[in-house]
């Protein structure tokens, strides 16, 4: 089973948001979603400080991850690698491996394909989250983050089009607040 955990610094959770398992092998998708971080904290610690998670046998895992190897039993994973992907320094998300049918010795030739695979994941990430702050600078306030004139009108338009197509009558309401320019324009 290959997982993506994905982490939300928002409210301080992760998600077991995507996986691939082979045949035979139990979907765990929707099974962990927006739990504190802090519940899972050697897990954290380890791929902060060392940029890995290697555990060769879920049985003999260390007392402090109790939590993890409780969670781990109950998946029925023997053996795990897991790295983080990160931005900007911060983690932002997980990818790992896991072997549910025997324990497994990780070769070294397995962490890298799966650092490699992190960081492709972390460039598209980097992408996606550049691509949503440009369209909201393009479309949105960057003071009140209202939407600006170009995404109304860009909404007027589709509006506009949409009633032609279905002979529906759209409004438009006009608000103007006096002086409001000059509210606007002061520091």
């Amino acid at each position: 089973r290959t997982y993506l955990f994905t982490i939300n610094h928002n409210n301080d959770t992760m998600t077991y948001s995507n996986e691939w398992c082979n045949n035979g092998i139990n979907e765990e998708v929707g099974s962990i979603e927006e739990i504190p971080l802090d519940v899972f904290p050697w897990w954290i610690d380890q791929l902060n400080k060392k940029k890995l998670v290697y555990i060769e046998d879920v049985d003999y895992m260390p007392e402090e991850a109790s939590a993890e190897q409780e969670q781990l039993h109950r998946q029925n994973v023997k053996s795990l690698i897991s790295v983080p992907i990160m931005e900007n320094g911060k983690i932002q998300a997980f990818i790992g491996i896991d072997s549910v049918i025997s324990t497994k010795k990780w070769s070294e030739e397995n962490i890298e394909l799966l650092n490699i695979m992190a960081n492709i994941l972390s460039s598209g990430m980097t992408q996606i989250e550049a691509d949503k702050q440009v369209e909201f600078m393009a479309y949105y306030d960057n003071l009140t983050k209202l939407p600006n004139r170009f995404l109304f009108s860009d909404r007027v338009n589709q509006a506009i089009k949409f009633s032609k197509r279905t002979g529906k009558i759209i409004s438009i309401i006009f608000i103007d607040l006096d002086n409001f320019k000059s509210v606007n324009h002061t520091p």
